[in-house]
């Protein structure tokens, strides 16, 4: 078994492919999306304790990918573990394999729209599902799926949001490049920087903070355009953005 444990679904996937009609074809790429989200999620449960999985495990693998990345920069590429012995004899460790960004995103959108109906305005266009498509997938996701080892080579640290106090996260890598990082919860952004060996300060990067005009909890701005609309983290009611703000009426 290897250590995606994603052997069943790409037998189940190359079974598919080999039928080759349009509706086995839409089963591979089942098949192949849950492997997908079995990698990913598997890759950034390996950073530990510290990152609890319901931090990412509601997102779809390019953005936890994305997160991912935001801890680890160059968790996205491959590579090799050789180490050396005292009498110069190298042993090769194992090889760490992933996708690139670019290609997770584009794939498995491809993937989502394989396994819909077309749109009507669609109906009539020449479907882009062939057996060569989805094998060209397939390929991909075999060959990351024969990785020997994985490998985390940062360390998280753990902070609480200054506007809703829940957990925030920030690895070393970003801690030394003056990253901003985002509340997984309340979406509000703070700088994280080092100031001597071991430590760091946090401050706020948001432009402002106004109150819920509902549930009275903070919410974190940044950027936002005239007429913008956005929703509380905590009720979810829906605030509309101009020269004031106010809430957005519920439909009955």
């Amino acid at each position: 078994m290897g250590i995606y444990d994603v052997e069943d679904y790409l037998s189940r996937a190359r079974a598919f492919i080999a039928a080759g009609d349009e509706n086995s074809l839409r089963h591979a790429c089942l098949e192949l999306r849950l492997s997908l989200e079995r990698i990913i999620y598997t890759k950034l449960g390996q950073i530990g304790e510290k990152l609890p999985p319901e931090v990412y495990r509601k997102w779809q693998p390019p953005k936890a990918l994305k997160l991912l990345l935001s801890f680890e920069p160059k968790a996205d590429q491959d590579m090799s573990l050789t180490l050396t012995s005292q009498a110069g004899v190298p042993f090769h460790i194992g090889e760490y394999k992933m996708f690139t960004s670019h290609w997770l995103n584009k794939h498995y959108q491809k993937l989502g729209n394989f396994l819909h109906a077309p749109a009507l305005a669609d109906s009539l266009k020449p479907s882009s599902l062939s057996s060569e498509a989805v094998q060209a997938i397939f390929d991909e996701i075999e060959r990351v799926a024969t990785s020997s080892m994985l490998m985390s080579i940062n360390a998280i640290n753990v902070f609480d949001c200054e506007v809703c106090e829940g957990d925030m996260y920030a690895s070393q890598a970003q801690i030394d490049a003056h990253a901003t990082v985002e509340c997984p919860k309340c979406g509000n952004k703070h700088l994280v920087r080092p100031i001597e060996e071991g430590s760091y300060e946090i401050e706020l990067s948001n432009m402002d903070i106004v109150t819920c005009m509902k549930c009275k909890s903070p919410m974190a701005l940044n950027h936002l355009e005239q007429n913008d609309k956005k929703a509380c983290w905590n009720c979810g009611q829906l605030h509309h953005f101009d020269w004031c703000y106010g809430m957005v009426e519920q439909e009955a």
